[in-house]
């Protein structure tokens, strides 16, 4: 696939491929996917005509043994998403309109309300 190049990729700017799964390449190989290792070779050249050579060690038996490696931030992300959605139905009610049910008090009203709360507690005591 990279026999070609990425004819750009700018400062920062990441490729990323998910032909290769490695859950499904565990499922196939079952323990001899950790004795797997290989090696990347990254050949590129500056603007300026530099030459820059980077090499990466994979050893898959590094990762023997762990279920889950900080999961993908985009599913996370959609999951919390989801979550505060629900949430946010739920403040409607069984409502069938898209509104939300506010009670609105004013300083007013809750002065109000505390007196009269306060009358019906006096009124039990007394009785």
């Amino acid at each position: 696939m990279l026999k070609t190049g990425i004819s750009s990729l700018a400062p920062k700017e990441k490729r990323t491929s998910f032909i290769l799964s490695f859950l499904d390449l565990s499922s196939e190989l079952k323990d001899k996917i950790f004795e797997i290792s290989f090696e990347i070779r990254i050949e590129y050249f500056d603007t300026e005509g530099y030459q820059y050579l980077s090499t990466s060690v994979i050893d898959l038996g590094e990762y023997e043994g762990i279920t889950e490696l900080g999961g993908e931030p985009s599913y996370k992300l959609y999951k919390e998403i989801e979550k505060i959605r629900k949430l946010i139905e739920g403040f409607q009610g069984s409502s069938s309109t898209k509104r939300l049910k506010v009670d609105l008090f004013t300083s007013e009203d809750r002065d109000t309300d505390e007196k009269a709360i306060e009358e019906r507690f006096i009124n039990n005591n007394e009785a």
